[in-house]
């Protein structure tokens, strides 16, 4: 059974331009192929400046480039911060400094599901996929993914090594979706999910863990030289249900 096939798709209607997002919000940016012309070496990051002189495939270059021209060109002073890039295409992610955060962006190709789940699906997980028909499988397969990469990312974990670690699992009886994250499973009670997927084929999650009693907006900002790409929430978990 696929996640949320019952939530109605809300469209998120995205803001062109930029702006400084309000201190409460969880601000999502979206950039396309043009962004590459808005890099500058000279603008990295510390961290960013350790891996730009990595020999990379022609395609991962573009890549690079496309998401840290993206990350120069938007407010994120004293902001958390998570990066993603697929296919010439990035995003970012800002929360209030402190706050853990993680996003990944995908586009869904044909994939060996059946291979990958068996060292990136729980179990239970792995389990449920093999009950979908083909299409429906590679869809939630990438749903999977993008949640659990982006809690590595948030979690500051080893890549692929702790796909396993964190989970999303209905919880019998209920039909309430659960995040796990192991080792203290109790942690994904902290933890909020927001998924979204466009076409054609884009999926992109977010996540996030807040102080306590904080409840968080998102905003989405498209790049003027972007394509304006409308993102459609699919899937809005905090603490332990997904609706």
């Amino acid at each position: 059974m696929l996640p949320n096939t019952s939530m109605p798709r809300e469209n998120c209607q995205p803001n062109t331009g930029r702006r400084k997002p309000d201190s409460r919000d969880i601000a999502i940016y979206w950039g396309g192929p043009a962004l590459v012309n808005r890099y500058d070496p000279s603008l990295l990051r510390e961290q960013d400046l350790l891996r730009a002189d990595l020999i990379r495939r022609s395609n991962a270059e573009i890549e690079w480039k496309v998401s840290r021209g993206l990350l120069q060109v938007i407010d994120c002073r004293s902001r958390a911060i998570s990066i993603s890039h697929k296919r010439h295409h990035a995003a970012v992610a800002t929360a209030p400094s402190g706050w853990q955060l993680g996003v990944d962006l995908e586009q869904i190709r044909p994939r060996d599901v059946e291979a990958l789940s068996t060292w990136m699906a729980s179990d239970v997980e792995a389990a449920a996929l093999a009950q979908l028909p083909p299409d429906l499988a590679l869809r939630h397969f990438y749903r999977l993914w993008t949640f659990k990469e982006a809690m590595v990312k948030a979690r500051a974990q080893d890549f692929p090594a702790d796909l396993k670690r964190n989970t999303l699992t209905m919880e019998a009886g209920s039909g309430r979706w659960c995040i796990g994250t192991a080792p203290d499973m109790f942690e994904g009670r902290d933890w909020a999910l927001r998924m979204f997927e466009a076409e054609p084929g884009w999926l992109l999650s977010v996540v996030w863990k807040a102080p306590p009693g904080t409840s968080a907006d998102i905003s989405w900002h498209i790049e003027s030289d972007a394509p304006a790409t409308p993102f459609a929430l699919v899937a809005a978990c905090d603490g332990s249900s997904v609706r």
